[in-house]
């Protein structure tokens, strides 16, 4: 679920269906958005960067990631929180306080605007073929570097159908 805060995670209905997703046992990941609502219970993993996990929180700058994610899947009632840390990969942790770094390597160039929603949707891709969360987010932050690398949304190109 992502919406960039234009109401799409507040509609009644698409709750709903996360919710019942949830309790299907379907991996649900919410990428979350500063206007935007709470994740719905128990979804697998949220995937706010270090700047929406901090605001979520009211925290400050002296908080680690690691801290800031396990108190958002405890707040959020997730399994995982994942943050993202853009250029230095992201921290994976859940509501027991246990934490996995996952670092990534530094790209010259690129545009990031859109890392994060390859990011998130990468982990879904690869929960969806039973990567299990740790492997999902390690290949999330995979792809988002080689994302930036190739020149993120700035090098995206559209054709249009024939």
């Amino acid at each position: 679920m992502s919406d960039y805060g234009r109401g799409v995670a507040a509609d009644p209905t698409a709750r709903s269906a996360l919710l019942e997703a949830v309790a299907r046992g379907i991996p649900v990941v919410w990428d979350p958005h500063p206007r935007g609502p709470a994740p719905v219970p128990g979804v697998t993993v949220a995937t706010p960067n270090l700047g929406e996990a901090r605001a979520a929180l009211e925290a400050d700058e002296t908080v680690p990631a690691a801290e800031l994610a396990a108190a958002l899947a405890l707040r959020w009632d997730c399994s995982a929180v994942a943050v993202t840390l853009g250029d230095r990969g992201a921290v994976l942790a859940g509501r027991d306080g246990g934490h996995v770094d996952v670092p990534t390597q530094r790209v010259t160039g690129g545009d990031p605007c859109g890392a994060g929603d390859a990011f998130a949707g990468r982990v879904a891709a690869l929960l969806a073929q039973d990567a299990g969360l740790h492997g999902a987010v390690r290949g999330a932050v995979a792809a988002a570097r080689a994302f930036v690398a190739a020149g993120g949304a700035a090098a995206l190109r559209f054709q249009r159908a024939a």
